[in-house]
């Protein structure tokens, strides 16, 4: 919870002073990786990584739960990587497969964990009330 909270406020801020206060550079500011904007949007996705890392360790048992394990704890390691490559000068090439492979799995992990919450509840309210029929 707490690298995700540092992760809100990081992204929060960078895109709020590109907004505010640099408003007729704004695409100049976000479209050059060597703006000093560039570092604290890749910090807050390394926490968001740390996040879905531990957050992933948290799952176990059956199929979905194995899926969604799986999918966070690779989530957890393109975050982090990403915050290595960024000082590193990784080729644009690798960041953008790294990327692209993000755009997959992090979609595919919400909704499996979207459908795991779904069970858990639909498991608990037939419990808490079961039919009568």
């Amino acid at each position: 919870m707490v690298f995700i909270l540092i992760w809100t406020l990081s992204s929060c801020t960078r895109f709020y002073t590109n907004r505010a206060a640099l408003q007729n550079f704004f695409d100049e500011v976000l479209g050059n990786p060597h703006s000093f904007f560039w570092p604290i949007e890749a910090l807050g996705y390394g926490f968001m990584g740390l996040s879905t890392l531990f957050a992933g360790l948290t799952f176990f048992g059956g199929f979905l739960e194995k899926w969604i394990r799986a999918l966070f704890i690779v989530n957890g390691f393109l975050g982090i990587a990403g915050v290595v490559a960024y000082p590193l000068e990784v080729t644009t090439i690798a960041v953008l497969s790294a990327l692209a492979l993000w755009t997959l799995i992090f979609p595919l992990s919400t909704i499996l964990l979207a459908i795991s919450f779904r069970r858990r509840l639909e498991g608990t309210i037939n419990e808490k009330y079961p039919s009568s029929i």
